[in-house]
């Protein structure tokens, strides 16, 4: 059996802190589709929508637990496995963005 490759630091997120992550991750997808689509969900304030919630981003990176990565184990394989999907997913955004 491999070890963690990762440990929370200072400790692991409540249910509470949990919640919030998922609701700002559901409304930071949205707006961000939203935003790169050019859909105007929000009424022509898409982009302080989406800098509203860049700038939640920030305070909770800073005021949530963290990860630190344990040095002696071997990264998983799936942490490669998203890393190559994070980039082939912002190739094809690349790739089939509206013209306008």
């Amino acid at each position: 059996m491999t070890g963690r490759a990762y440990e929370w630091e200072p400790r692991p997120p409540t249910k509470g802190e949990r919640i919030v992550c998922g609701l700002w991750l559901v409304a930071f997808v949205a707006t961000a589709t939203d935003y790169y689509a050019e859909w105007q969900w929000f009424l022509g304030y898409d982009k302080w929508v989406f800098g509203g919630l860049f700038l939640a981003s920030l305070f909770l990176f800073a005021r949530l637990p963290g990860v630190r990565r344990v040095e002696s184990v071997k990264r998983p394989l799936t942490y490669w496995v998203v890393i190559v999907l994070g980039i082939a997913v912002a190739i094809a955004l690349s790739v089939l963005k509206p013209a306008g």
